[in-house]
């Protein structure tokens, strides 16, 4: 599907990486899912991808750790300089953590009153390889592991930036689900 998309060929990536992909993933069926998402979402997988086979740092790692650090990679594709980016992945993340029911793309913008400066179309390139349903605008977005939330609420194991505080998001999901 990420040649096809891409336009790379028939035979991309070729077996030998298919093969270095399977070594690099340990027997983390999640991890290869999470990168294949990944190189079908952006822009250049040739080179995302062999920057992700150089990477020997995730080798030998826990699986939680190994984890985090695609998350990471795969967050760190964002627009951070960007304040609406910013804005629009604090106020989706927050809401689809918090949320105890998934909602659909159609039920996070109605809960946002189509507040015009949250583009949540601007953060799916960046966090869509981590998410389930957001193509459709009546399907409930799902994150795609539990390990995610782990990784997003943790403030040890997350980037500041990208850190979801949940208790924080509760309290506002509240307020709009009122409003």
């Amino acid at each position: 599907e990420v040649a096809r998309k891409h336009q790379l060929g028939d035979g991309w990536p070729g077996d030998a990486r298919i093969h270095q992909l399977s070594e690099k993933a340990e027997g983390l069926f999640q991890w290869a899912a999470t990168v294949t998402r990944f190189l079908y979402e952006k822009s250049h997988p040739e080179a995302k991808l062999a920057r992700l086979l150089s990477n020997d740092l995730s080798t030998g790692l826990t699986a939680d750790k190994k984890m985090d650090e695609l998350y990471a990679t795969v967050l760190e594709s964002g627009d951070w300089d960007d304040e609406d980016f910013v804005k629009s992945y604090s106020e989706f993340m927050g809401v689809l953590l918090a949320a105890k029911e998934p909602l659909s793309m159609n039920g996070m913008q109605l809960l946002h009153g189509h507040d015009p400066s949250i583009a949540f179309v601007d953060i799916l390139s960046s966090v869509g390889p981590l998410l389930n349903g957001w193509r459709d605008p009546k399907t409930p977005v799902r994150i795609v592991h539990l390990s995610l939330r782990d990784y997003l609420t943790s403030e040890s194991r997350c980037s500041p930036r990208a850190f979801v505080n949940e208790v924080e998001y509760n309290t506002k999901l509240a307020t709009m689900c009122l409003a």
